[in-house]
């Protein structure tokens, strides 16, 4: 940490504050201007680093708006803003790990931030969908694991999942949206986004399954 009662640690000021009289910020390395917005004094350059900050702020709303999946709430817009603000806090809190890491490799922090923002939302928001049939018979299809569920007890399953301990209750609603308990693609599979062993997972959502069909009375 810097000596508060002194200058920026290593920042040329001047030259910052030249840079943004003759508005060239752009030319700048973004990594360069987060280790300036890291090192200036927070009491004697609050100007500076608020004008070097909502560069910052810009250029990284730009970036991941050209990224960003419109299919999130908001077409994505509170996705951006959530990362962009976190970004902010890790930046100006000299002890956030995060922060050390937008110094190092800017875009590339800023593109994992989105990733796990986007990871999260799909664990927390994922739903059942309703039970598929066949378009000839119109008999219900099972899903991929074999437990299938009837048009009825897939709607009085509903409330059922909605009270399932969190872990069964992921680790289902998962399943149920296709993913799988490993992937080729480790971040794509129920054990990288719940954080445990393929085996756990699947051992949760097996767990789930027999909760749901012991509480509609199927198998009994």
């Amino acid at each position: 940490m810097q000596d508060q009662e002194h200058g920026s640690e290593g920042v040329d000021r001047e030259d910052w504050l030249d840079r943004i009289n003759r508005n060239d910020l752009r030319s700048a390395k973004p990594q360069a201007i987060v280790a300036a917005c890291r090192r200036l004094n927070p009491e004697r350059d609050v100007l500076l680093r608020g004008r070097l900050l909502d560069h910052l702020v810009k250029l990284a709303t730009d970036h991941l708006a050209l990224r960003v999946d419109r299919q999130l709430p908001n077409e994505g817009r509170d996705a951006i803003g959530e990362v962009v603000g976190n970004m902010v806090a890790s930046i100006i809190d000299p002890d956030a790990a995060d922060g050390r890491g937008f110094e190092h490799s800017f875009i590339n922090k800023l593109e994992h931030r989105l990733i796990d923002h986007v990871r999260r939302w799909r664990r927390e928001t994922v739903v059942i969908e309703p039970q598929l049939s066949d378009e000839v018979t119109g008999h219900a299809l099972e899903t991929p694991d074999g437990y299938g569920l009837s048009p009825e007890d897939e709607a009085m399953a509903q409330d059922i999942v909605a009270g399932l301990p969190d872990n069964y209750r992921k680790a289902f609603l998962l399943r149920r949206a296709g993913f799988a308990y490993d992937a080729a693609s480790r971040s794509e599979s129920i054990a990288a986004m719940l954080d445990v062993t393929p085996k756990t997972a699947k051992a949760w959502v097996e767990k789930a399954h027999a909760l749901i069909h012991h509480q509609l009375g199927i198998g009994r």
